[in-house]
């Protein structure tokens, strides 16, 4: 049985998360004895499977009842963790804080993780996960000391899994030539979504047309700009619901800029759901505001769940949505994004038809073919 490792910034949260668990429900544990590792502690829930080991690198008091000297002891010993981070090599870091010894070791996300897992000095097989593209947002910089170690950490993986052909193409205009570069496309779980879809009444239930969107509140996802268009759209007559889910930092200037412009009625900030498929299905448009993406993981399920979409011009987007075939395509900046959700709020017709290509291209979506591409490359 084949050891593996996968090291992870976070566990929930956003979409490399999503694709991780996808992975572990899925990988034959019959062949692999599976070690997730976070960066910082966190509760596995039934989002991940029993049998998994888990171990993490800095400790965290959330969930937990700790007594006041406990929480300083958590304190002291991650600021020394922290400043072993910072001033030490990878290897040494590596060798004292992840323990255990492995076939294939994974930093399953760019940044802290893979700068972590390049020390690894063990004879095993290194993958770095990169779901970004690295040219438009380069992030993960400040896990690094510099542009030259973070170069040289990608030098020292077998292998580089791009999660499309834009974020290879972006890994290459950062970093130069890779010889490790492999483009392998999120796996997504379409049988758990259709499932889950109908397991739950939706949390929103609108009285027009529903818009939907669902990531992260930070600037990436574009919130900031889709609200003003929102907005302009409503005040010219424009009949609609639009739900956001998700939390993040954004999240109370985007619900100033909502109250502060009576956009209350029409714009609903849901947050976090556990479950947010049966809202995604009842949806009439899925909307990517992104600045940039890698490949968009709800996107795909907005598909699965055959829900028509309109999304900025994005890594990753060309290849899922066949060229504009099965999705409305547009310009990344907000006039062009506006005059594309115009379009469709006009021409219920063309809608119709997107719905129709969604749903014939996310029943090609098929989760074993990719598992198995997965476990090929172990």
């Amino acid at each position: 049985m084949k050891r593996v490792l996968f090291l992870s910034n976070s566990l929930y949260g956003g979409g490399a998360e999503k694709v991780l668990q996808t992975i572990l429900n899925n990988i034959d544990l019959s062949r692999y004895e599976v070690t997730l590792c976070s960066v910082v502690r966190d509760q596995l829930n039934e989002l991940y499977p029993k049998g998994i080991n888990y171990s993490y690198i800095y400790n965290s008091t959330r969930g937990r009842n700790t007594s006041r000297i406990g929480n300083l002891l958590i304190r002291v010993e991650n600021k020394i963790k922290l400043f072993l981070y910072q001033h030490a090599s990878p290897a040494l870091f590596y060798s004292l804080f992840v323990h255990g010894r492995y076939d294939t070791v994974i930093a399953f996300i760019e940044g802290y993780a893979t700068r972590i897992v390049s020390g690894c000095r063990s004879i095993c097989r290194k993958i770095a996960w990169v779901h970004i593209d690295m040219d438009r947002n380069h992030w993960s910089s400040v896990a690094y000391k510099s542009y030259e170690e973070e170069k040289q950490s990608y030098q020292k993986y077998d292998r580089i899994v791009c999660v499309s052909e834009n974020v290879k193409e972006s890994m290459l205009k950062v970093y130069g030539e890779l010889d490790s570069l492999m483009v392998l496309y999120n796996p997504i779980d379409d049988q758990s979504i259709r499932k889950l879809s109908t397991a739950a009444d939706p949390v929103f239930r609108h009285r027009r047309i529903k818009l939907i969107s669902i990531g992260r509140l930070v600037e990436q996802k574009g919130y900031d700009r889709l609200l003003p268009i929102a907005k302009h759209l409503f005040e010219k007559g424009y009949q609609f619901d639009l739900i956001i889910i998700g939390e993040g930092p954004q999240l109370r200037n985007l619900q100033s800029y909502i109250d502060s412009h009576n956009m209350s009625d029409y714009v609903h900030l849901l947050g976090y759901l556990e479950n947010p498929y049966p809202d995604l299905l009842e949806s009439d448009l899925f909307i990517c505001s992104s600045r940039s993406e890698g490949y968009s993981t709800v996107l795909t399920e907005a598909m699965i769940l055959g829900v028509p979409v309109i999304t900025t011009k994005c890594s990753g987007v060309n290849e899922l949505l066949n060229g504009g075939e099965c999705g409305m395509i547009v310009d990344n900046d907000s006039n062009s994004l506006e005059r594309g959700l115009e379009e469709l709020l006009q021409n219920r017709g063309k809608l119709l038809l997107l719905r129709k290509k969604a749903v014939w291209r996310g029943d090609s979506i098929k989760l074993s073919e990719l598992i198995t591409k997965f476990q090929s490359i172990l």
